[in-house]
């Protein structure tokens, strides 16, 4: 259940409950009370009220109907009838790439690995990309993506790798993208296409696994080495967008989310949400933190004094700074190695930082 412009906050609730909503100023007044339903405060001293009264968008009060109001109601309050159904506090997701989910929705080909999906080895993940590829007579050149390789579960450590996927398609470039959303495992059409070969200089932060014997990309690439594949995501068409965000969206809504936050979000990805908020698409909030190294080009479109306020439940909040990797993609920076070894057969791996700490220490003072 949407109800509209409210943001049910635990901590406020559990402070009004401390306090005693009734020892409020009388004179205050709600612009809504929402009673007649199952109201979930998430607060163990008192889990459900009967009543909430609400200004501004903040709770004011919570407890019994009649004393909500008594003390908040007024001529110009709005009364609302929760038909018996529930309301609960809400869940601010903080780390999400929103964009990524919308687009996996767009594709539908995913290849996790079980439970999750049916990606429990190399041959099956490559079965689940024909099988649709052939089911959505996917033409000769065009550009394959399927989400969720985990290479960490592969048996026996059989990983992905690009000649894998050119017997398969020979004719398609095809990106898999990684589980944890820091990288891709791409054939050689693909590898083509977004400008890799053996000339290309792993760089610092990231991660290319080469051919055994030679400097020509395999398969995996993960973190900064990933960036260009980012920043050149497919363009999708006014109406996938708004479709994309509206799926997307619904689906956090539904688990009792209401805000988002896309975190490191590059120029191309930026304008996508922008474009779907501006056609009033979002069904919830939506707080972008634009990627370091996108900053100043998102500045010249979107000047500061816009940041950090919304517009069609869309807002700026700040910058992203990535300092390591994922642990999931072994890419995280610890002080003892990592058991199996990195991404690229490294041994005594410690993960490493995205960027030199120079340059991280030039990006936070950006920021600042």
């Amino acid at each position: 259940m949407k109800i509209p412009q409210l943001k049910l906050i635990s901590a406020l609730i559990s402070s009004l409950l401390i306090m005693g909503c009734n020892e409020k100023d009388p004179t205050v007044s709600a612009d809504a009370i929402y009673s007649g339903g199952n109201i979930i405060t998430m607060n163990d001293a008192q889990p459900s009220v009967q009543a909430i009264a609400v200004k501004d968008g903040k709770i004011i009060g919570v407890g019994d109907t009649n004393k909500i109001n008594e003390t908040f109601k007024s001529t110009n309050t709005q009364l609302i009838d929760l038909n018996n159904k529930k309301a609960y506090c809400p869940v601010l997701l903080t780390h999400i790439v929103t964009i990524s989910i919308h687009y996996k929705l767009l594709i539908k080909l995913q290849v996790y690995a079980p439970p999750s999906g049916t990606g429990k080895d190399v041959d099956s993940i490559l079965t689940a990309i024909k099988k649709y590829a052939d089911e959505n007579n996917v033409p000769k050149g065009e550009l394959i993506i399927a989400y969720g390789y985990d290479d960490t579960v592969m048996p026996n450590g059989r990983l992905l790798n690009r000649d894998d996927i050119d017997k398969v398609f020979p004719d398609n470039p095809v990106r898999i993208d990684h589980v944890s959303m820091h990288g891709t495992v791409m054939n050689s059409l693909a590898f083509k296409k977004y400008g890799y070969n053996d000339q290309t200089v792993t760089p610092a932060g990231g991660v290319i696994v080469r051919k055994e014997g030679t400097n020509e990309p395999y398969g995996l690439i993960m973190e900064t080495a990933f960036l260009p594949v980012l920043a050149q995501a497919e363009v999708m068409s006014a109406e996938q967008e708004i479709a994309a965000t509206k799926a997307g969206q619904q689906l956090y809504a539904q688990n009792g989310i209401t805000t988002a936050h896309e975190g490191a979000t590059h120029l191309n990805q930026f304008e996508t949400i922008k474009r779907a908020s501006d056609a009033n698409a979002n069904i919830i909030d939506v707080i972008v933190y634009p990627f370091i190294t996108d900053v100043d080009a998102i500045l010249a479109k979107y000047p500061i004094d816009q940041w950090q306020k919304y517009n069609n439940h869309f807002k700026v909040g700040g910058i992203k700074v990535t300092i390591d990797g994922s642990p999931q993609g072994r890419t995280a920076k610890f002080t003892t190695p990592y058991l199996a070894g990195g991404p690229a057969g490294e041994q005594h791996w410690l993960g490493e930082l995205t960027f030199p700490q120079d340059t991280i220490n030039t990006m936070i003072k950006k920021g600042l």
